[in-house]
């Protein structure tokens, strides 16, 4: 894939231009509410290039929204927000962000910022059909008409937000990464295998398949020095339960405390039966129709994490009627591959 820009997050004010001017020439005559409707892509050249080799593209629409799509080989940036024109002027503020990368072959959410951010602005100096040159703090750039976003851009990753509802939540989702933001950035980490890891959100509050649970519980025992180093917990799904608000409650009611041997035996010592449910409360920092981020303190770092979910593609199969975490080398939702990405 040729790309004739590549763009950092703080250059974000390059631009954003028009569809629909008719011709006109002069700065001091265009009219930004006339030019900026339609689906550009940026470049430092006056000469346009294909309409899928462009590494940053914009999308202004009539009722005064706009989206950016940032694009790399393996790094995908969504932003949207609204803008507002007077006279050759636009100005903009990003309300939302969100940054996906390919790692092993597959796509990791790893940040999501619903915080007002990078407000912006741009004077148009040139505008036609096809074409706005406009300055900003920056420089000078240019807007070239292209007919949609890139075929290549993944239409999972700007899918609309959705209410979480017992609905909306409700379905097998594959845990796909866990982050951490730091004043740097994002830190995060890839899971092995995203459909064993993950948890499955079945009707009337039952679970099933939920890796992702046990090993959250595991490190929630441990970290509270509830269960000795080394131990490793049994669950069964029945005593698992889970309620959606505005937070994503997960329960268990019933665990057993043992070892696991090499081979993956686990050997009960003790059940324990708590006076009161172990609950987490998660927030459900993001959710769509395809993707679901949950944040809660996470103990093996030390800091609040967030944890991101893909809706699993296929009908869910059946699941054991229990399942273990330890630390072996088997297991299913093991961390992996930490990278550090600076926001410059």
């Amino acid at each position: 894939m040729k790309k004739v820009l590549r763009l950092l997050v703080v250059m974000v004010c390059v631009g954003m231009a028009a569809n629909g001017c008719k011709g006109k020439e002069e700065p001091i005559d265009i009219d930004a509410a006339e030019c900026i409707v339609g689906v550009w892509g940026v470049s430092d050249k006056k000469t346009p290039v294909g309409d899928e080799e462009y590494s940053v593209y914009y999308r202004f629409t009539s009722d005064k929204t706009l989206e950016l799509y940032d694009i790399s080989e393996t790094v995908y940036r969504y932003y949207t927000g609204r803008y507002a024109t007077v006279g050759n002027s636009v100005r903009y503020q990003f309300d939302q962000f969100r940054q996906f990368e390919i790692k092993e072959k597959l796509p990791r959410y790893v940040w999501h910022d619903n915080n007002g951010i990078l407000g912006l602005g741009f004077k148009i100096k040139e505008a036609t059909e096809s074409m706005i040159r406009y300055t900003n703090s920056n420089g000078e750039y240019y807007l070239h008409a292209v007919q949609s976003i890139p075929s290549f851009w993944n239409e999972e990753f700007s899918a609309a937000d959705v209410k979480p509802t017992a609905e909306t939540v409700a379905g097998q989702w594959d845990f796909v990464d866990v982050y951490q933001l730091t004043p740097s950035g994002t830190r995060y980490w890839s899971i092995v295998e995203p459909a064993k890891g993950g948890m499955s959100m079945l009707s009337g509050g039952a679970m099933n398949d939920a890796q992702f649970w046990v090993d959250y519980l595991h490190a929630t025992l441990r970290g509270k020095n509830m269960i000795a180093l080394g131990k490793d917990i049994w669950v069964s799904y029945d005593d698992c339960h889970w309620t959606v608000s505005d937070t994503l409650t997960l329960s268990c009611s019933r665990y057993q405390v043992g070892t696991t041997s090499d081979q993956g035996e686990f050997k009960p010592e003790e059940e324990v039966i708590p006076e009161t449910p172990i609950t987490v409360e998660f927030d459900v920092h993001a959710l769509s129709e395809y993707y679901m981020i949950l944040s809660a303190y996470e103990y093996r770092i030390g800091a609040r994490a967030f944890y991101a979910f893909h809706r699993h593609s296929e009908e869910a199969g059946s699941a054991p009627a229990r399942t273990s975490t330890g630390y072996g080398i088997n297991k299913a939702a093991e961390w992996v591959h930490t990278e550090w990405q600076k926001n410059e």
